[in-house]
Protein backbone atom coordinates (compact mmCIF):
# COMPACT_ATOMS: atom_id res chain seq x y z
CA UNK A 1 0.00 0.00 0.00
CA UNK A 2 2.74 2.44 0.94
CA UNK A 3 4.67 1.65 -2.24
CA UNK A 4 1.54 2.19 -4.32
CA UNK A 5 1.01 5.60 -2.71
CA UNK A 6 4.59 6.60 -3.46
CA UNK A 7 4.22 5.43 -7.06
CA UNK A 8 1.03 7.46 -7.47
CA UNK A 9 2.84 10.47 -5.99
CA UNK A 10 5.60 10.12 -8.59
CA UNK A 11 3.12 9.77 -11.42
CA UNK A 12 0.63 12.46 -10.44
CA UNK A 13 2.60 15.06 -8.52
CA UNK A 14 6.05 14.93 -10.03
CA UNK A 15 4.94 14.52 -13.63
CA UNK A 16 3.32 17.94 -13.36
CA UNK A 17 6.55 19.56 -12.14
CA UNK A 18 9.29 17.99 -14.20
CA UNK A 19 9.94 15.99 -17.33
CA UNK A 20 12.51 13.98 -15.37
CA UNK A 21 9.91 12.30 -13.17
CA UNK A 22 10.58 8.88 -14.67
CA UNK A 23 14.27 9.24 -13.82
CA UNK A 24 13.38 10.13 -10.24
CA UNK A 25 11.00 7.16 -10.04
CA UNK A 26 13.72 4.86 -11.37
CA UNK A 27 16.31 6.18 -8.92
CA UNK A 28 13.87 5.76 -6.03
CA UNK A 29 13.10 2.21 -7.14
CA UNK A 30 16.81 1.44 -7.42
CA UNK A 31 17.48 2.83 -3.93
CA UNK A 32 14.65 0.74 -2.50
CA UNK A 33 15.90 -2.46 -4.15
CA UNK A 34 19.45 -1.85 -2.92
CA UNK A 35 18.80 -0.56 0.60
CA UNK A 36 15.30 -1.68 1.59
CA UNK A 37 14.33 -4.76 -0.43
CA UNK A 38 11.39 -5.36 1.90
CA UNK A 39 9.92 -2.00 0.89
CA UNK A 40 8.90 1.06 2.85
CA UNK A 41 6.69 -0.95 5.19
CA UNK A 42 9.67 -3.05 6.27
CA UNK A 43 11.53 0.13 7.27
CA UNK A 44 8.60 1.13 9.44
CA UNK A 45 8.11 -2.34 10.92
CA UNK A 46 11.77 -2.47 11.96
CA UNK A 47 11.11 0.41 14.33
CA UNK A 48 8.35 -1.32 16.31
CA UNK A 49 10.59 -3.30 18.72
CA UNK A 50 12.68 -0.18 19.34
CA UNK A 51 9.56 1.89 20.04
CA UNK A 52 8.17 -0.81 22.35
CA UNK A 53 11.44 -0.84 24.28
CA UNK A 54 11.18 2.96 24.57
CA UNK A 55 14.55 3.39 22.87
CA UNK A 56 13.43 5.28 19.76
CA UNK A 57 14.53 8.58 21.30
CA UNK A 58 18.13 7.43 20.95
CA UNK A 59 17.65 7.22 17.18
CA UNK A 60 15.92 10.56 16.62
CA UNK A 61 19.07 12.70 16.33
CA UNK A 62 20.92 10.24 14.06
CA UNK A 63 17.80 9.88 11.88
CA UNK A 64 17.44 13.67 11.65
CA UNK A 65 21.11 14.07 10.73
CA UNK A 66 20.84 11.37 8.07
CA UNK A 67 17.59 12.85 6.75
CA UNK A 68 19.09 16.34 6.57
CA UNK A 69 22.18 15.07 4.77
CA UNK A 70 20.01 13.08 2.37
CA UNK A 71 17.90 16.16 1.63
CA UNK A 72 21.00 18.25 0.85
CA UNK A 73 22.33 15.53 -1.46
CA UNK A 74 18.91 15.14 -3.07
CA UNK A 75 18.65 18.89 -3.67
CA UNK A 76 22.03 18.83 -5.38
CA UNK A 77 21.05 15.85 -7.52
CA UNK A 78 17.73 17.41 -8.50
CA UNK A 79 19.45 20.67 -9.43
CA UNK A 80 21.94 18.91 -11.67
CA UNK A 81 19.30 16.69 -13.30
CA UNK A 82 16.98 19.61 -13.99
CA UNK A 83 19.81 21.64 -15.55
CA UNK A 84 20.79 18.70 -17.76
CA UNK A 85 17.18 18.26 -18.88
CA UNK A 86 16.83 21.98 -19.57
CA UNK A 87 20.00 22.08 -21.64
CA UNK A 88 18.97 18.99 -23.61
CA UNK A 89 15.68 20.56 -24.77
CA UNK A 90 15.93 22.23 -28.15
CA UNK A 91 14.98 25.91 -28.01
CA UNK A 92 14.09 25.87 -24.32
CA UNK A 93 15.10 28.69 -22.02
CA UNK A 94 18.18 27.87 -19.94
CA UNK A 95 16.90 29.94 -17.01
CA UNK A 96 15.40 27.87 -14.20
CA UNK A 97 13.63 28.97 -11.04
CA UNK A 98 13.68 26.95 -7.84
CA UNK A 99 12.23 28.19 -4.56
CA UNK A 100 12.04 31.72 -5.92
CA UNK A 101 15.68 31.82 -7.04
CA UNK A 102 16.41 32.08 -10.76
CA UNK A 103 19.64 30.85 -12.29
CA UNK A 104 21.02 30.12 -15.75
CA UNK A 105 21.96 26.51 -16.52
CA UNK A 106 24.72 27.69 -18.87
CA UNK A 107 26.55 29.42 -16.01
CA UNK A 108 29.20 27.59 -13.99
CA UNK A 109 27.96 28.91 -10.64
CA UNK A 110 24.80 26.78 -10.32
CA UNK A 111 26.70 23.69 -11.49
CA UNK A 112 29.32 24.25 -8.79
CA UNK A 113 26.70 25.01 -6.14
CA UNK A 114 24.60 21.93 -6.92
CA UNK A 115 27.73 19.80 -7.25
CA UNK A 116 28.91 20.94 -3.82
CA UNK A 117 25.48 20.24 -2.37
CA UNK A 118 25.46 16.75 -3.86
CA UNK A 119 29.01 15.95 -2.78
CA UNK A 120 28.71 17.51 0.66
CA UNK A 121 25.37 15.83 1.25
CA UNK A 122 26.76 12.43 0.29
CA UNK A 123 29.79 12.84 2.56
CA UNK A 124 27.57 13.97 5.44
CA UNK A 125 25.18 11.09 4.73
CA UNK A 126 28.03 8.60 4.95
CA UNK A 127 28.97 9.85 8.44
CA UNK A 128 25.33 10.06 9.52
CA UNK A 129 24.66 6.53 8.27
CA UNK A 130 27.60 5.30 10.32
CA UNK A 131 26.12 7.00 13.40
CA UNK A 132 22.69 5.48 12.71
CA UNK A 133 24.30 2.05 12.29
CA UNK A 134 26.23 2.32 15.54
CA UNK A 135 23.17 3.40 17.53
CA UNK A 136 20.96 0.82 15.82
CA UNK A 137 23.48 -1.94 16.51
CA UNK A 138 23.84 -0.97 20.17
CA UNK A 139 20.06 -0.94 20.65
CA UNK A 140 19.61 -4.26 18.85
CA UNK A 141 22.39 -5.89 20.90
CA UNK A 142 20.79 -4.65 24.10
CA UNK A 143 17.34 -5.87 23.04
CA UNK A 144 18.69 -9.29 22.07
CA UNK A 145 20.59 -9.49 25.36
CA UNK A 146 17.38 -8.87 27.28
CA UNK A 147 15.51 -11.50 25.27
CA UNK A 148 18.15 -14.16 25.94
Amino acid sequence: MIGALVFVFFVVALSGFTKAWLLYLGLFFLAMVLYAPGGLASLLLMQIPVIRARRFGELVVPYLLAGGAALVALAGLIGIVEMVYRLSEQGASTVLTAFGVSFDATSATPWAAFGLMLGGGLVALRYAARLVGERWGAIQSDLQGRAA
